[in-house]
């Protein structure tokens, strides 16, 4: 009997301690360490801003170290941490700009003190449509929404679309081209070709089925030289102009006329020689903003325009400014309103002009020596800007005021910018890959 009281005393004991045990509490549960996001901002340089890269973590970090993915250039980069330590930033890359692809190896410390390391790319652009060979020329349709591309192994031509991104159509050619428009009086490409053999031939297209429809063939020099075109713009008509060289490249130029079988003539007011030397070549040529007019750069400077009236026929000379210091390398035309830009790389290659209506509005003071290129800025509030591209450096002018706003570092491999008329896309031309910036990166 005591025996049994002794053992259920023992259990009762035992039970009661059970009762007053203290569980620990578990472990706590921390999220890991995550990357959110990525920001890239293209640096103004007008603003002694530099191209800032951002990493957005799920929790406060410490940075270790960020290293460059490449052999090719060492950055000296610079760090600092917002939104309470949560937002990495890095800049001072040195090694690139707008329009290029970039993978970092970064090393972060979080809150508990454990090492993170991961990579991260940036695009730096908007979007990039890429190509099975190189990009040669390329042009933008009137309505903005596609993009015509010639390209070099494979020659080809295509449409791609910029609105509708998965728009695309290709069409292999059997000479390698150059240069292409569209006629829009007919509706048909005029593509040039670059092949020794076949320069002196014209392929004109239809686009809607990649057929080609007709070859124009360049007739000979008076003294039997081949001839064969380097430039051609129409007006909105179908009457243009077509920039020839011979041989020797010696310039010239031919009226050409879609509305006559194509027909190709020496202008007649250059027969009997009653216009100034300078309208009897020229080195670039474009059609004005409503297609009344095409106009092309007179060679050797000057900043002289020869002008052809599309409706009239007449042909004659725009100069501005009068000064012997202006020597013109390149000018742009504006697409909707009655603008030109003039490069000038007279006296020191830094008064670039805008010119609307006939006046001259303003001028600026970037450096034209390195490539320029340049378009104008179609957004609601870009009157009298201009995008410009010169030796890897990209921004924008205000003529009016005479500044320039904006400044920013491109891609080694990015060049030849082209402006929608809708004020939304800066296009450019990458190796084998057209490189477009939504505006509002600007």
């Amino acid at each position: 009997m005591k025996m049994a009281f002794a053992l259920l005393a023992l259990i009762l004991l035992m039970a009661a301690c059970k009762k007053n045990d203290i569980s620990p509490p578990p472990p706590v549960k921390t999220d890991t360490l995550k990357l959110i996001s990525t920001t890239y901002i293209p640096g103004n340089q007008v603003k002694n801003a530099q191209d800032t890269f951002d990493l957005l973590f799920n929790h406060p970090v410490t940075i270790n170290s960020i290293q460059l993915q490449s052999n090719g250039c060492l950055p000296d980069f610079k760090f600092n941490t917002t939104n309470k330590g949560r937002t990495v930033q890095f800049y001072n890359f040195l090694c690139g700009g707008l329009g290029g692809d970039y993978t970092f190896l970064y090393t972060v410390t979080d809150s508990v003190n454990v090492r993170h390391s991961g990579s991260v790319s940036f695009h730096c652009y908007t979007r990039r449509i890429n190509f099975s060979g190189s990009v040669i020329s390329y042009f933008l349709s009137k309505d903005n929404n596609y993009c015509w591309v010639l390209t070099g192994s494979p020659a080809q031509l295509l449409c791609v679309g910029i609105t509708d991104t998965g728009y695309r159509k290709s069409w292999p050619l059997a000479f390698t081209p150059f240069k292409a428009v569209l006629n829009g009086d007919n509706n048909k490409l005029y593509i040039l070709s670059g092949d020794y053999g076949l320069r002196d031939t014209i392929f004109v297209m239809d686009p809607g089925s990649g057929a080609i429809v007709k070859k124009i063939a360049v007739p000979r020099s008076s003294d039997g030289m081949e001839e064969f075109p380097v430039g051609l713009a129409f007006g909105a008509n179908g009457y243009g102009m077509l920039n020839i060289e011979d041989e020797n490249f010696n310039p010239s130029w031919l009226v050409i006329d879609s509305r006559k079988n194509d027909t190709l003539y020496r202008h007649p007011s250059l027969v009997v020689g009653s216009v100034p030397y300078g309208l009897f070549s020229f080195k670039m040529c474009y059609p004005n903003f409503d297609g009344s007019k095409v106009m092309g750069l007179e060679l050797y400077g000057s900043c002289r325009l020869v002008v052809l009236d599309c409706n009239t026929h007449a042909l004659s000379e725009l100069a501005f400014p009068p000064s012997p210091q202006c020597n013109s390398n390149y000018f742009v035309l504006n697409k909707l309103i009655d603008q030109i830009f003039m490069g000038n790389i007279q006296p020191d290659g830094d008064v670039q002009f805008l010119v609307s209506n006939g006046s001259i509005v303003g001028s600026s003071d970037f450096d034209g020596y390195g490539g320029s290129e340049a378009d104008f800025d179609y957004r609601s509030n870009g009157n009298d800007y201009v995008w410009y591209y010169d030796n890897q450096v990209f921004g924008l002018v205000n003529y009016a005021g005479g500044a320039v706003l904006s400044m920013y570092g491109f891609a080694p491999s990015i060049d030849d910018i082209a402006a929608t008329t809708d004020g939304k896309y800066i296009v450019t031309r990458g190796n084998s890959s057209l490189v477009l910036f939504d505006t509002g990166m600007f």
